[in-house]
């Protein structure tokens, strides 16, 4: 009997891939883990930007919104189309883990490494890629990435490409996806549009002016055309998502200022400390090497044995450093090796480009070195969030590693070296995964507990069947009960910063204020709401009181002087005080200074 084409297909599939599929299948249900038992930290605000933008309410003119609309415009359709239960939410989320990690195997199938390197490569991509403690796969943060890995996906096939229709069609496929990730969040777009525009004019083999205008032309309609879908004015959408929104990062001239404080800080932060961990690996590196060059032993073998040193590294260290190997501790000090790393080798990168150019072809010159100016654009774009800290830089450290397996740099000592990448990847996953088990998320004053561990299953009377940490459920259930009671219909509600208490208990956020947190509103809403707050304020507010977290981000973000958040506090706290508002209750839960629960009026 002939085969079907599915069956052809299917093994094709497979065939030669079964680590990558394993792996592939690992990242999904570990995704899936990490998505069932934190998925609620981050659905209410996404979820109430989404739902008065479908009825009717301008995301910009009428709710001020300080950071980018295509996840709101994605979220919209999604419930439109699937509802709002949050096992619907939750498979956008799966949807997103299942892009990303199909990114990250086409991204590894472009080295020549055999099967169970690129399976070991991809697991480990993906589980440092995610690592971010706040990490969630419904927001903004995960389409960024699935856009950045398909990118430079997409930019080694024009490296490649001979067809001046192939490269083209890659042109306008890069400008697309560049304009997405603009509407995503408008310093990693930015800095993705400058970095695929370098490349194209390195890789395109011919008309490069034509394929790098089409990209720009492509990058600006898509963005154009997102911002359009929102029925904002473009004045509207400029004055909060760009200036007002850099004024609540510390305005032009700390974001300009933040790129170089990011390498600066992250020297001193390898002299200060971590320098063990880093040590550690390099000993590792280094037996590979010598294996190598004097038993001629080959990958699996080095592997092997540098796995052995890290067990006996990790034996003889004290309880502390193990403790904090365990929680992941080695990724953060390698992604800040790579801050310099890359800080380093994107000038070299472009002296090396400069003589080969010089030499007219007599220099041996692997033009897919320049992808790394990409990942130190996004670096330099990133260090704007972080006020210059060098925290957090995973993807660049994760991605940086893919290249180095993609490209081969370092032919001559592959063995060792191609052992070496894949005993880090290991040590980054497996630590990686105990940490992110230990604690699936944290943000400030909000800290999940591990998974699987005090939460129970509930169901709730409008969202469907949800997995909730029990001290959560135990929180919010008076909440809404006394809301419920004390309120005669619909109760007014105001939830600072975050909606979370809008959410469970299914009450639209008070005049449309989704969320007040220090950095991602601008200080004209909260003004605003101020003003709004001291002649008609709701019949009941929700304020998580963090005076510590507010003081950090003055420090950081405003030079040391007061936020609009803190003359928010004083005002609630002045309205208590004096007994125009009732303080019906304090709940000491979570870290911080407690949430108030506060009737304004009988």
């Amino acid at each position: 009997m002939p085969k079907s084409k599915f069956v052809s297909t299917l093994r094709a599939a497979f065939d030669g891939r079964l680590c990558q599929n394993l792996a592939i299948l690992f990242c999904v249900l570990y995704g899936l883990a990490i998505i069932v038992n934190v998925e609620l930290a981050g659905n209410p605000m996404w979820f109430w930007y989404a739902v008065l933008f479908h009825h009717g309410a301008k995301l910009y003119a009428d709710m001020h919104l300080a950071l980018q609309p295509l996840f709101v415009l994605e979220m919209d359709l999604w419930m439109q189309a699937f509802g709002t239960k949050v096992l619907a939410l939750e498979s956008l989320s799966l949807l997103h883990a299942i892009a990303l990690c199909l990114g990250i195997q086409l991204l590894v199938r472009e080295s020549a490494w055999p099967d169970w390197q690129k399976g070991i490569a991809l697991a480990g991509t993906f589980i440092v890629c995610t690592y971010f403690n706040a990490y969630l796969f419904n927001d903004f943060h995960v389409l960024t990435d699935v856009f950045w890995v398909f990118s430079l996906v997409l930019l080694l096939w024009v490296a490649k490409a001979n067809a001046e229709a192939r490269q083209i069609g890659l042109g306008l496929a890069l400008g697309v996806l560049s304009g997405l990730t603009v509407t995503l969040r408008i310093t990693d777009g930015a800095a993705l549009f400058a970095g695929v525009g370098i490349c194209l004019l390195i890789f395109a083999r011919t008309r490069k002016l034509v394929v790098a205008g089409l990209f720009v032309a492509a990058a600006a309609l898509t963005s154009i055309a997102v911002v359009g879908v929102t029925g904002d004015s473009f004045k509207d959408y400029l004055s909060n998502s760009i200036f007002k929104a850099a004024a609540s990062k510390g305005g032009g001239h700390s974001l300009l200022a933040d790129p170089f404080l990011l390498f600066v800080n992250a020297v001193k932060a390898l002299h200060r400390g971590g320098k063990w961990m880093l040590l550690w690996v390099f000993l590792m590196v280094a037996v590979g090497a010598v294996l190598q060059r004097y038993k001629k032993s080959g990958a699996r073998s080095i592997v092997l044995v540098q796995l052995g040193v890290a067990a006996l590294g990790f034996a003889i260290a004290g309880s502390a450093l193990r403790g904090q190997l365990l929680m992941g501790a080695l990724i953060g000090e390698l992604s800040i090796f790579t801050i310099v790393l890359i800080y380093l080798l994107a000038p070299t990168i472009a002296v090396r480009y400069t003589m080969w150019r010089t030499a007219d072809g007599r220099r041996e010159w692997d033009a897919r070195e320049v992808l790394v100016v990409p990942l130190f654009l996004w670096m330099a774009a990133a260090s704007g969030s972080s006020a210059g800290t060098p925290q957090n830089f995973f993807e660049m450290l994760a991605l940086l590693l893919v290249l180095a397996i993609v490209i081969q740099p370092f032919r001559r000592q592959a063995v060792w070296a191609n052992a070496s990448v894949v005993t880090i990847f290991l040590l980054m996953g497996v630590t990686g995964a105990i940490g992110k088990v230990r604690v699936p998320y944290s943000w400030h004053n909000y800290i999940y507990s591990s998974m699987f561990r005090d939460r129970e299953w509930y169901r709730h009377p409008v969202y469907g069947l949800m997995y909730i940490q029990r001290d959560e459920l135990q929180f919010y259930l008076p909440i809404c009960k006394e809301l419920e009671l004390g309120s005669n219909g619909t109760p007014e509600l105001l939830s600072l910063p975050y909606p979370q208490v809008n959410y469970f208990c299914s009450t639209p956020p008070w005049h449309g204020y989704v969320q007040t947190f220090f950095d991602t509103s601008t200080r004209s809403t909260v003004m605003e709401l101020i003003k709004e707050l001291q002649t008609s304020p709701p019949q009941w507010i929700v304020y998580q009181r963090q005076l510590d977290n507010l003081a950090a981000h003055e420090r950081i973000y405003n030079h040391g002087q007061p936020l609009a958040q803190r003359d928010l506090d004083e005002l609630i706290m002045r309205k208590i005080a004096t007994g125009q508002w009732q303080m019906v209750d304090k709940i000491n839960y979570l870290e911080g200074d407690g949430w108030l629960v506060i009737r304004t009026r009988p």
